[in-house]
């Protein structure tokens, strides 16, 4: 038998949850640097999957910010944003008319919006009519496209269209603390003198599946978006290897 000396080292909670935190900010660095010197194609559909790809850098900054701040569970709302994002990037580069499905779904969401609130008796008749020319302006593609067929789409079931059945639970666990969870909630900000707290420590187990979820989007994103955008001979490449050793040397500690 070896020595307990001689055995392998492992990192504490505590620690493993500082090697998430350090590895978020090596890949967030990384993807600023990546992003300052991409262009995007002149396509349309990978133009839309380069700025698909900007909005989940801003969300994994976003979330790195709140996580400095010592707020880590508020950046759940972050994490999600970047997976649904991812979701829709890979539908995109799977299939192009899946443009036509995203602008769908924000034609109706925005028919949908409007119509709820023309409900609304206490509105003025200056607002109601502003809401009708929105609904004029919005009505005509938005059935177009439903006599084509299309249909409001959620997240969960896009999963497992783009083949992404492993982010399923991570999904469903982001929502329920992006939301009024109420075990979350209590979890939160419950005392155990049965009393209120407001910006409490985080557990380090939470920080863990937080940002070892959002360092695993960054750079799957990162490697999809150099099909769709245009890099300088080797930025993209130096960068990437960064981002991967950074996540290996994570993933050697769970």
């Amino acid at each position: 038998m070896k020595k307990e000396s001689e055995q392998a080292y492992r990192l504490s909670v505590d620690e493993r949850a500082a090697l998430n935190k350090a590895t978020a900010e090596i890949v967030g660095l990384a993807a600023l640097d990546l992003i300052e010197k991409m262009r995007p194609s002149t396509l349309k559909t990978e133009r839309v999957c380069a700025v698909i790809y900007l909005n989940i850098v801003e969300s994994f900054q976003a979330c790195n910010i709140l996580v400095r701040a010592k707020m880590e569970t508020h950046a759940a709302l972050h994490i999600r944003a970047m997976l649904e994002s991812f979701v829709n990037m890979t539908m995109l580069r799977n299939r192009t008319e899946h443009l036509r499905q995203m602008e769908h779904d924000k034609l109706d969401g925005e028919y949908k919006i409007c119509s709820e609130l023309l409900e609304d008796p206490h509105l003025t008749e200056e607002s109601q009519q502003k809401l009708r020319i929105w609904l004029a302006r919005v009505t005509p593609e938005r059935e177009a496209l439903r006599k084509a067929n299309y249909r409001k789409k959620v997240v969960s079931k896009m999963i497992t269209e783009a083949n992404l059945p492993f982010l399923a639970v991570p999904y469903l666990t982001l929502n329920s603390m992006a939301h009024w969870d109420l075990a979350v909630l209590s979890e939160r900000h419950g005392h155990k003198n049965g009393g209120l707290r407001v910006f409490a420590e985080t557990t380090p187990e939470v920080v863990i599946a937080l940002l070892s979820e959002a360092v695993k989007i960054m750079v799957m994103a990162t490697n999809a978006v150099k099909d769709v955008a245009i890099f300088e001979d080797g930025l993209y490449e130096s960068v990437f290897e960064r981002m991967n050793k950074a996540w290996a040397t994570l993933l050697n500690e769970i």
